[in-house]
């Protein structure tokens, strides 16, 4: 039987930012180009975090998924925080759309009281091509700071700040989640868990 993931997190934005990409960077240390659009599935890794050792399961949904309400496995889009209790939410710094589309998603998490607090890190995508910048830092770095979260510009080409941007979301995942009494039934000695104390 598979061990239960220490962390479960989603990958989210719209089509053609770079979503699967970072993923396949992070589980691979590989870029794939010209992938085909992402058919929602999801993977588990074992990674060291601050010196502790962490299984993840993400999450890489489809591109439309988020935006218009139905994922591809039969799910809506606002259940899958409750599947998975964090979000990397990402655009591309060349795609003003994609800049607009996460912040009006973002807005509409933010808005819901059950998921005012979710977990999230903001990634501007394809810092690799500066010279087709859109989206200044700046932008980005403001609507992070509006959500009260992270901002990271990340590169899945050039393998820029990819493990950053999983890991900052996993201490912020890890931060949100209540600590457990040690002298609680199934202590934390008992369990094989990632801590990142």
């Amino acid at each position: 039987m598979m061990a239960e993931p220490d962390f479960k997190l989603a990958v989210a934005g719209g089509a053609g930012v770079g979503k699967s990409a970072l993923t396949f960077q992070l589980i691979n240390n590989h870029f794939v180009e010209g992938h085909d659009p992402t058919i929602e599935d999801s993977y588990r890794k074992q990674f060291k975090i601050d010196q502790e050792t962490c299984l993840l399961e993400i999450l890489n949904t489809g591109g439309e998924d988020e935006f218009t309400g139905a994922s591809t496995t039969g799910m809506k889009w606002d259940m899958i925080p409750r599947e998975y209790p964090g979000l990397l939410c990402v655009f591309s710094i060349t795609d003003r759309g994609s800049f607009d589309e996460i912040s009006t998603f973002c807005e509409r998490l933010r808005a819901r009281d059950d998921l005012a607090r979710l977990p999230m890190v903001l990634v501007g995508n394809k810092c690799d091509l500066e010279h087709l910048r859109v989206v200044p830092t700046s932008e980005g770095a403001d609507l992070a700071k509006s959500f009260g979260c992270q901002y990271l510009e990340a590169s899945a080409k050039s393998c820029i700040n990819v493990e950053a941007c999983f890991f900052e979301l996993v201490r912020e995942m890890h931060m949100a989640t209540p600590k457990k009494n040690p002298h609680d039934e199934g202590s934390s000695k008992d369990k094989q868990t990632c801590s990142l104390s």
